[in-house]
């Protein structure tokens, strides 16, 4: 049987200006801090939160 993986996650959520919601997830690595995986998503206040894009690794 494998080990799980165990992330650290962040979520950030907010509003922007024209009113639609934005969310951001990222996803650290507990030993090093490294990041794994970030990716947001929006909606707005009438609609579920839309397919997450991933952010770029710099």
């Amino acid at each position: 049987m494998t080990e799980p993986q165990i992330v650290d996650y962040s979520v950030y959520t907010g509003v922007m200006d024209n009113g639609q919601e934005i969310l951001v997830q990222i996803f650290t690595s507990p030993e090093s801090g490294k990041f794994l995986l970030g990716q947001i998503a929006f909606r707005t206040a009438t609609s579920s939160w839309g397919q997450p894009i991933p952010l770029e690794k710099r």
